[in-house]
């Protein structure tokens, strides 16, 4: 007896990262603070009021946790102010 894994034909399509980074970056710019500040539970309530937003459960798809994703977000973004 084998047992198949499935195809990838029948999974989902991960977003790219790209695409995280970039909605992190946009609920940080309407809540008026940096992505590297951006709070889970705020992301969160903006992501359902707003289907076009990724499932947080990305961000830890692609970066491993959600202080990395904001990190990155904000280094990419070029917020990363320490002045």
């Amino acid at each position: 007896m084998t047992f198949d894994r499935p195809s990838d034909d029948n999974l989902a399509t991960p977003l790219a990262a790209a695409d995280v980074l970039d909605a992190i970056r946009t609920v940080a710019h309407a809540l008026g603070t940096r992505p590297d500040q951006l709070l889970m539970a705020d992301y969160l309530r903006h992501a359902a009021d707003d289907p076009s937003l990724p499932p947080v459960g990305e961000a830890f798809s692609q970066f491993g946790s959600w202080r990395r994703a904001r990190r990155l977000a904000a280094t990419a973004a070029g917020s990363d102010d320490s002045d």
